[in-house]
């Protein structure tokens, strides 16, 4: 059986200076008319046990505006055959000062089933409305 593991979600909002990343290295061309960009998405897959996988996920989003808060996907799915060790995401402010760090015991765990009564697919889902 494959096991994954979700070690880390990154959550940014506007500037991201404790990480290097910045709102201002992103073209102004990309900025103009969109709601949101993904700054960096990194996927590690360790598979050196072969019934064993390990996956890390580390995901940058800088939110631009209020229609970009549905972009993030603050969750991770999971079934019977995975499981998430280690979720967590963290709010910047738009001087790049951490202001929120959440942490799997603040993530809401879901039936994904879709219906289905021979399925157990599982969400943790973060649910986070930004007060600016």
């Amino acid at each position: 059986m494959k096991t994954f593991f979700c070690v880390a979600f990154l959550l940014c909002t506007v500037h991201i200076y404790a990480q290097g990343y910045s709102i201002q290295s992103i073209p102004k061309e990309l900025t103009q008319y969109t709601n949101s960009v993904v700054l960096d998405e990194v996927v590690e897959i360790d598979a050196t046990d072969i019934s064993k996988v390990k996956t890390k996920t580390l995901r940058v989003v800088a939110v631009l505006n209020k229609l970009g808060n549905n972009d993030v996907n603050l969750y991770e799915n999971y079934n019977e055959n995975s499981r998430v060790r280690k979720i967590e995401a963290r709010i910047y402010d738009g001087s790049g000062k951490e202001i929120n760090r959440f942490r799997k015991k603040n993530f809401h765990d879901i039936s994904r089933t879709d219906g289905s009564m021979y399925e157990d697919s599982r969400a943790l889902y973060l649910d986070y409305t930004p007060v600016t």
